[in-house]
């Protein structure tokens, strides 16, 4: 047995010598160096459910794309991620290009970002954008040769669809009409050429570039399909895809003068993450500054009848799922979980889930195990953040 083991010690010595070799004064690395998209530093999302399947949340060092019709839900998504990363990474560098010049520092408060520490682009031509950009990333990247080497940032495009070229404002500027200064598709060229620049800078610091996007509703023959809008289609520039369906309103009960919430279904679209997932709720609750309802969001999710992790009916129950969860884990404090595993109605619940953050913990990994279950292989990718989870829970801390 000896003999084998050094045998291959050798062998993998061998191995290891002759890749230095042949990597020698190119720029080729190993690829069990690199740092894959699941190992990445995340920020976690409003989505609890998104973040179970993303193993945290959405990684650093990537390009997506978030994509809906109007008031679908999108940018307040991505501004409550940006809040969530400034907490998460106090010392990171956020950034808003605010290409439709919508930018408002209360309802940013609102949505949890520190408009104190956060730098916007002020609307102009693509072109300018993405020299801004780069010239930023420029100066990090010297900065990081000097020894800063924690720079992270979270960059967010509102909206792509939304920049004129160069070509347009200067039609502008002199008098005339931005519509024939150059091609329709001139503005999708740029904005993909130029993203393809990009990914260089991605393998040298973390940082995360979302790129919101309007959607239309492209006709075939009998039937609609909802289409990201103005030729910005990006299936081969980025890493992941998140799609926001229609709105739906919400109306108080007692008068329906007033929108008390509006709440779309979201899709994981394309992602190099996880399988494709749909249907996901998006609650946003209007009377909390329009902000995204994280309880409420994943309650919808985990209590619909095809996931079914709280049984719905006219009386909701956990019981089947808190029973599976102390089977499964001995170190599950059972008495005190007893007490969850009684029939509530609908509101009952909700409000015991939001003011007892454990049990929310306590579903999340439910939830984790019940995908699993489906994609064994996405045990990879967020079983850390599962572990996460368990310690930060009392139930599993007795």
């Amino acid at each position: 047995m000896a003999t084998k083991n050094k045998a291959k010690e050798e062998t993998l010595e061998m191995d290891n010598d002759f890749f230095q070799e042949l990597i020698k004064d190119t720029d080729f690395v190993m690829a069990s160096n690199g740092s894959l998209m699941s190992s990445r530093p995340k920020v976690t999302t409003p989505l609890w459910v998104v973040n179970c399947i993303y193993g945290g949340g959405i990684p650093l060092g990537v390009i997506g794309e978030i994509s809906g019709p109007p008031s679908s839900g999108k940018s307040t998504f991505s501004y409550q991620c940006m809040g969530n990363y400034q907490k998460e990474y106090p010392d990171g560098v956020s950034v808003i290009y605010d290409m439709e010049s919508s930018m408002d520092s209360d309802r940013l408060s609102t949505l949890g970002v520190d408009t104190e520490h956060l730098l916007r682009l002020p609307a102009t031509s693509l072109e300018s954008a993405f020299a801004s950009m780069f010239k930023m990333f420029g100066k990090i990247d010297k900065l990081m040769e000097k020894g800063m080497t924690d720079i992270t940032s979270f960059q967010v495009f509102d909206t792509i669809s939304a920049g004129g070229t160069e070509k347009q404002h200067k039609s502008v500027e002199e008098g005339n009409s931005a519509f024939n200064a150059g091609s329709m598709m001139e503005a999708p060229r740029i904005l993909k050429q130029n993203l393809m620049n990009v990914f260089p800078y991605l393998e040298k610091f973390p940082v995360f570039i979302g790129l919101l996007n309007q959607v239309f509703t492209q006709m075939n023959g009998y039937t609609s399909s909802v289409k990201s809008g103005g030729g910005f289609g990006l299936r081969h520039a980025i890493h992941f895809h998140i799609e926001f369906g229609k709105n739906t309103d919400v109306f108080a009960k007692d008068n329906n003068q007033f929108l008390i919430a509006t709440q779309s279904m979201v899709k994981l679209g394309k992602s190099k993450l996880s399988p494709k997932m749909i249907d996901i709720p998006c609650y946003i609750d209007a009377t909390m500054g329009g902000r995204i309802d994280e309880v409420v969001s994943f309650f919808q999710y985990i209590s619909s009848t095809s996931i079914s992790l709280i049984k719905p009916g006219a009386w909701y129950s956990m019981k089947d799922t808190l029973d599976n969860m102390a089977r499964k884990y001995p170190v599950l404090a059972t008495k005190e979980v007893e007490s969850l595993t009684k029939n509530m109605r609908k509101n009952e619940i909700i409000e015991e889930m939001k003011s007892n953050p454990d049990l929310c913990l306590l579903l999340q990994v439910a939830l984790i195990d019940y995908i699993n279950g489906w994609y064994p292989m996405q045990e990879k990718i967020n079983s850390e953040y599962k572990n996460e989870l368990m310690l930060k829970c009392r139930y599993f801390n007795r």
